[in-house]
């Protein structure tokens, strides 16, 4: 993740053009907050209603492998207008 972290930020900057680079960074890190808090409350929630741990983890990882495949499909729909 490290490595493709400053082609990212480069590339939503390119993207949200009107948006100084320091906004679109802010909400790019405020997303993946926000993705953590949502993935660790389904881990607990999920933990507390199963009997096995391992098997809520691996729900766990089911669901956000779901949610990174939603975002790569949603990536192909992105119109470039790169100024």
């Amino acid at each position: 993740m490290i490595p493709i972290w400053p082609v990212g930020v480069e590339y939503v900057a390119e993207i949200t053009f009107p948006v100084e680079e320091d906004m679109s960074t802010g909400m790019i890190m405020t997303a993946g907050q926000l993705v953590g808090i949502f993935h660790v409350l389904i881990i607990s929630i999920l933990n507390d209603k199963l009997d096995s741990p391992k098997t809520a983890c691996t729900i766990s990882l089911w669901i956000m492998n779901a949610c990174i495949a939603l975002g790569l499909i949603l990536v192909f729909f992105l119109k470039e207008d790169l100024r």
